[in-house]
């Protein structure tokens, strides 16, 4: 629905005209129309040149720097790659850009644009200070200047669309930074640094990141939807658990069993209770019997004895109140029972106990009120036996088993030979902190004192009850009443164990019944991961790529490859795959950690035809791999690259000499192209090479056709403070020395077939 609107965001107005203008900032600039040509390049305390500095002619179509390692070569290489991508390999320690101890350097590159015959100036400064003997964060400033009424503007260095795309969020210096880096790889290649070419292995930008970054209303969507899954799937974490049935059954008996222990009880007291005659047991349910039938039916059992008793309760409360009312029926039933069979003469001594006995077992029936739960909770924190409690631990803990007065703590292992369990042991224990064990041990007390103190209570008036109604039974002579007394202790044993085991039906059946509608909201879950998961595949699948930018960037990698001999057949098999789908460990492992400013990382693997993963292959194999992806993408971005230049750093790493004077056919059509002006697969290339022999064959195979140019720069020398000593000389065709016309004929037929067949062969 928002296509439109994203199409009409991706418009951009040309840039005004800027008459006479020079323009200067301190950010790294992007030029809006294309470099096709360096012509010249002063340099002054860069890298391994010093100062006075050198002034460059590189007004040629190739370029070779030839001469032994460590004389400058490759700090030319990144001039250029500074001057036209705004990127350098040294973002940590800026420092390496300057020559020694120098406090400023300077590139100044004289260029040609596309269909514009005046030269224009780049300028790139640096500047540093030292502060307490310590260099302080060096500047750089770039600076462009027109020579021709109409000029062009600088902008970032990112495509107009992939500007858009921060819109709302400003440009963050590492993503630009990556973004150069990215302008870099397709610009400049290094043997050293063969791997950061590759998109899997780069923590930088990829292509497919630069050219087909994905809309921010996809990215805000699928954000959007990662949120949803991940709240499903917490939600589905918190999902009660479910019950087996065979809880439910177990709770279900035991109720059973105690109804069935309290009948005849309740029966006996039943018939000597005027309340409870017209109130029978509720009907023993079946094992297979619903845990909410059960509790409804003993909760109207328990209900219509408290209104018997004038009392009331909630629902939550009834098992609780089983046992209580229980006791104050039976005791109002002995005490009607006691006044109706007692002598006259011993009325008051009758009713003097009988008061007593009322409050004791009032008492008693407090304690169960208060603390229903009250044998369990004190048995809980009791070892039983002769152990101690968990009480008992905790204060001996508190008291001396830790801290710095401790002699267990303190017992030297190694004087005493124990065995290295002891030391295991002293070590968990000096692990206690006493406050912890104080605190635990001061919160236990108090929450035991209250239970110890109403057991042992209970536990007197327990045995003074007994007392009072042995000595009210002996006064009685009612057959009602010994049978009353008698039941006693049965009655509040099965209604104490009923109390529990329906305690226990209704937790079992709360917890089955939130179960059951869990695994409805389950389903429901299931069913909406599965929607937006949907949906996921549905945006992905509309902000895929086509195929065209895949399959291009293949073929004129594999053109690049045909050329070369000592690739022996390989070919390139590229993979588009996301991060979130790629199972590749570099990719995990290079996730740049601000992925989710830019989108999601879209990478191409690499691979070759026949299956093989670039890490299985030679050094040799992924560098030619990595140049022939280089120029690939070097092709596809030119319009975004803002020129036509093409450097390599270190040819004799890649390139076989047995080999060269077919290999190098392609950098001849790069560099010279088939006689055309502006041919788009044009590049102004610079090669450079430490290896002699090679470097003479190069030569050899690179001179340059009619109406283009070759420059040699041979380094012969370095020297501190001023740098290399360079020679330079003008390459002409030629077909070898001292030979004769039909010679130089029959290498202009080889090199006009070789140029014929690599013309046919690809774009």
């Amino acid at each position: 629905q928002k296509a439109s609107a994203i199409d009409e965001r991706f418009k951009v107005d040309p840039p005004a005209s800027n008459e006479g203008a020079s323009i200067s900032r301190a950010e790294p600039i992007r030029l809006r129309k294309t470099i096709a040509r360096v012509r010249k390049l002063r340099i002054r305390n860069f890298r391994g040149i010093g100062s006075p500095g050198f002034e460059f002619d590189l007004d040629a179509d190739f370029l070779l720097l030839a001469g032994p390692n460590g004389l400058g070569k490759t700090s030319l290489i990144e001039a250029l790659e500074l001057l036209l991508t705004s990127y350098h390999h040294f973002r940590e320690n800026p420092h390496h850009l300057f020559h020694g101890e120098a406090c400023e350097f300077e590139l100044t590159a004289e260029v040609l644009l596309l269909d514009n015959p005046c030269p224009s100036i780049i300028t790139c400064k640096g500047n540093r200070e030292k502060k307490d003997e310590e260099w302080e964060k060096p500047a750089l400033e770039w600076s462009v200047e027109g020579k021709r009424e109409t000029s062009w503007t600088m902008e970032r260095p990112l495509t107009e669309e992939y500007r858009t795309y921060f819109d709302v969020n400003p440009l963050t210096p590492e993503i630009a930074w990556k973004t150069t880096e990215l302008l870099a790889r397709r610009t400049v290649v290094y043997p050293d640094r063969i791997e950061k070419l590759f998109d899997e292995t780069t923590q930088g930008l990829t292509l497919r990141d630069y050219v087909e970054p994905i809309p921010p209303v996809v990215t805000e969507l699928l954000e959007e939807t990662d949120s949803a899954i991940g709240k499903l799937e917490e939600w589905d974490r918190t999902l009660p658990v479910k019950r087996t049935a065979s809880d439910m059954q177990a709770s279900r008996k035991r109720v059973i069993d105690a109804l069935q222990k309290l009948a005849d009880p309740y029966r006996t007291l039943a018939r000597y209770s005027a309340r409870l005659r017209s109130l029978p047991l509720p009907s023993l349910p079946s094992e297979e019997a619903d845990g909410l039938a059960v509790d409804e039916s003993l909760s109207e059992f328990v209900e219509r004895l408290l209104e018997k008793a004038g009392q009331s309760a909630t629902r939550d409360e009834l098992p609780g109140k089983l046992l209580p009312i229980l006791q104050n029926l039976h005791r109002r039933t002995l005490q009607d029972e006691a006044r109706r069979s007692e002598a006259p003469t011993e009325e008051d001594k009758s009713a003097t106990e009988r008061d007593k006995l009322r409050e004791c077992e009032d008492e008693l029936t407090r304690i169960e009120t208060e603390f229903p739960w009250l044998e369990e909770e004190v048995a809980a924190f009791d070892a039983g036996g002769e152990q101690p409690g968990l009480l008992a631990i905790l204060e001996t803990l508190r008291d001396h088993a830790v801290g710095w007065s401790s002699r267990w703590s303190k017992w030297e292992l190694e004087r005493q030979q124990a065995p290295p369990s002891v030391g295991r042991v002293l070590e968990e224990l000096r692990r206690v902190r006493p406050e912890d064990a104080a605190k635990c041990a001061e919160e236990l007390r108090e929450f035991l004192k209250p239970r110890k103190d109403a057991a042992k209570k209970r536990h007197d008036l327990q045995a003074k009850r007994e007392h009072l109604r042995a000595e009210l039974e002996r006064a009685s002579r009612s057959p009602a009443t010994g049978a009353l007394i008698k039941i006693r202790s049965e009655l509040e044993e099965a209604a104490r164990t009923l109390s529990h085991a329906w305690s226990d039906v209704r937790r079992d059946h709360d917890a089955q019944a939130g179960a059951q509608e869990a695994e409805q909201k389950r389903g429901q879950l299931v069913a909406l991961q599965k929607k937006v998961g949907a949906v996921q595949g549905l945006i992905k699948k509309a902000a895929s790529p086509p195929e065209e930018l895949l399959r291009n960037v293949e073929k004129l990698a594999n053109t690049v490859l045909s050329r070369v001999v000592s690739s022996r057949g390989l070919r390139i098999k590229l993979q588009a795959d996301d991060d979130d789908q790629a199972d590749d460990d570099d990719v995990a492992q290079n996730k740049p950690s601000d992925a989710t400013r830019y989108g999601q990382r879209r990478i191409y693997t690499v691979k070759t035809e026949d299956g093989r993963h670039r890490a299985m292959l030679s050094f040799g194999q992924r560098t030619q791999f990595g140049v022939a992806m280089v120029i690939a993408e070097n092709r596809l971005l030119e319009s975004k690259l803002g020129h036509r230049v093409f450097l390599m750093d270190d040819l004799s790493a890649t390139y076989d000499l047995a080999n060269l004077s077919r290999d190098a056919v392609f950098w001849r059509q790069m560099a010279y192209g088939n006689g055309a002006t502006n041919e788009p697969s044009q590049r102004q290339v610079f090669l450079s090479s430490h290896h002699e022999d090679l470097s003479n064959r190069l030569l050899d195979v690179m001179a340059p056709v009619e109406g283009r140019r070759a420059l040699l720069y041979r380094f012969t020398g370095w020297k501190l403070g001023t740098g290399p000593s360079v020679e330079v000389y003008e390459v002409e065709p030629q077909a070898g020395l001292n030979q004769g016309q039909e010679d130089r004929q029959i290498f202009a037929r080889w090199m006009g077939a070789q140029l014929t067949e690599t013309a046919d062969a690809g774009p």
